[in-house]
């Protein structure tokens, strides 16, 4: 193999590796086979790896909490120094067999090919043998992995001399751990949990809960899968009783308050040192007593099932929690065969951000960056456009549980992707019924990140409110109203993808007093998907449509049955 590339190497692919400043890999040659594959080297999977941090296992849905946190950092100081290996890639390779050699093989030749056609067949084949080589790494996920394996899983950052300094220096400012307890997760992380029996796989045609994870250490796995069910479900439980709890507070004051107003009495006009009796605030007060204490006695037989109920799933948990700890062997076993069919998945994911058209090789490469941090789609930033995307659909992330509304946030997947889309795989896990999270996925490296966030949070919205109303979403809930608009006008296509681009539309335009939606569309999406109240008010200032829409609200708010 050449050490270097010809003189008639294409020029666009020469600009691609031209010398980047203070590389710690010439960007103008690969390694040699050699010194890459070398008898010596195949020893131990984890030689003169660095070991990263094990993660924190994936909690309950946290009912208590009523909004996104504010992202105050969104770089880490200093950067992180895995970029400085000067045997990085090397030990990205190390111990990847065939798999290694093949993408080492293709990799050289994309570069160095420079007919058009021989480099698409080439572009076809590394991205299907980088997928292998991925598939290969995440078998081996776990605390002693060395560290540039797990970068490549996270951010697809194979080898360091194909992006610039400044676009290492930008990956490498990403904070490496979760700053925040909100489930948004990069590549690697998912994938170790999903092998380790943390979270569930994603949902496939197969059921997944059980299948392939009951022999040997894989036994703790079936466990943990049933520990994070029981969990979920005892904390949706106490979620519930919190809501109900409040209720019971609120019936206690107005007792109170009206019970202070029965104390103050009209002195009778002969006789000061007796009172009038009882007036008609008196009687509106005893009135106001007496239905808080029949509300409280219903509430109260309600609160003490639900009680029990939560008793039973504590037990339940303790049970779990107990075979848990008797099956595991120190480290979590990893569960090969899940992870290898999670990371088909994933892939698939990928090509879904990145649409039929688009970019679809997952190598980093300067060319295709973002140029600003801020629109790389790490955790903080992602988080960032999340929470603005909530404060203006309050109801984003709000659903029913027995009667009562819970907010429970998505897991988001970062895939390291050239995508365009934001997609959702499932509004919330089959398995573990509503109170469990949904999973969406957000590319990295795309054009506009807040696009492909806002993407990925209208097809949630949609799909949600899609299973919730079962076979009858084409006449029930907001899924209704808008396929009845949409047959209506006799529109053909998805009509996911309409409700998509008016749901974007609707937070990026409607919401600053731009109208881009169909005066019909418009009333639906005001009154089912309302921004605060802050933002209708300021928007009924904007112009006469809103106003209508606001005078409306109240008109409603004063009848019978609002």
């Amino acid at each position: 193999m050449s050490s270097g590339f010809s003189d008639e190497i294409d020029p666009e692919i020469a600009a691609l590796l031209g010398e980047a400043a203070n590389s710690t890999v010439p960007s103008n040659n690969l390694p040699k086979f050699e010194a890459l594959f070398s008898e010596e080297d195949k020893k131990s999977p984890h030689a003169g790896g660095q070991a990263s941090r094990d993660k924190v296992p994936d909690k309950a849905a946290d009912f208590n909490k009523k909004t996104l946190p504010r992202v105050e950092k969104f770089q880490q100081d200093p950067p992180n120094t895995f970029f400085a290996d000067k045997d990085y890639y090397k030990k990205v390779l190390d111990n990847e067999g065939e798999i290694g050699l093949r993408v080492h093989s293709l990799l050289t030749d994309f570069f160095k090919v420079t007919d058009a056609d021989q480099r698409v067949n080439i572009r076809m084949r590394l991205i299907n043998a980088y997928w292998e080589l991925l598939g290969s790494m995440a078998q081996k996920l776990g605390s002693r992995m060395p560290l540039p394996k797990r970068v490549v899983l996270r951010f697809g950052a194979l080898l360091p001399s194909l992006i610039t300094a400044d676009q290492r220096k930008n990956l490498a400012s990403i904070f490496w751990d979760n700053q925040f307890d909100e489930p948004i997760y990069f590549m690697d992380e998912w994938l170790e949990m999903v092998a380790k029996g943390v979270l569930n796989p994603l949902a496939t045609d197969e059921p997944v809960s059980t299948k392939g994870r009951q022999q040997g250490s894989n036994e703790n796995a079936v466990y943990v899968q049933k520990l994070e069910r029981a969990e979920s479900q005892k904390q949706a439980q106490i979620g519930l009783l919190q809501s109900k709890f409040n209720e019971m507070s609120i019936l206690e004051n107005t007792i109170i308050e009206n019970a202070n107003t029965l104390k103050r009495k009209t002195p009778h006009r002969f006789a000061r040192e007796i009172s009038s009796g009882y007036e008609s605030q008196h009687h509106h007060a005893l009135n106001q007593i007496s239905e808080a204490v029949r509300s409280l006695n219903n509430l109260d037989r309600e609160i003490s099932r639900y009680l029990y109920e939560l008793d039973k799933m504590e037990q339940e948990v303790r049970t779990y929690r107990e075979k848990v700890e008797a099956t595991a062997g120190g480290d979590a076993a990893l569960d090969t065969k899940v992870v290898a069919s999670e990371v088909i998945s994933l892939r698939q994911i990928a090509k879904m951000t990145c649409g039929r058209q688009g970019n679809h090789l997952p190598i980093l490469m300067k060319n295709y960056l973002p140029y600003q941090f801020k629109d790389y789609g790490t955790r903080e930033n992602v988080l960032k456009i999340m929470a603005e995307v909530e404060y203006l659909d309050p109801g984003l992330f709000i659903r029913r549980y027995k009667q009562t509304d819970q907010r429970i946030v998505p897991c988001v997947i970062l895939i390291p992707s050239y995508g365009e889309f934001g997609v959702c795989w499932e509004p919330y896990e089959k398995s573990k019924g509503r109170s469990s999270r949904g999973r969406i996925a957000v590319p990295m490296f795309g054009k506009n990140l807040k696009l492909a966030v806002l993407y990925a949070l209208a097809d949630f919205r949609w799909q949600l409110a899609k299973e919730i109303a079962g076979y009858h979403w084409m006449e029930e809930g907001i899924t209704g109203l808008y396929y009845g608009w949409f047959a209506q006008n006799k529109l053909k296509g998805d009509v996911k993808q309409f409700f998509i681009r008016d749901y974007i539309n609707w937070i990026t335009k409607e919401a600053e007093g731009t109208q881009r939606l169909d005066k019909e569309i418009r009333g639906i999406f005001w009154r089912n998907m309302p921004f605060p109240l802050e933002v209708r008010e300021k928007l009924r200032k904007v112009a006469n449509i809103y106003n209508d829409l606001y005078i409306k609200d109240q008109n409603r708010a004063m009848s019978v049955g609002y």
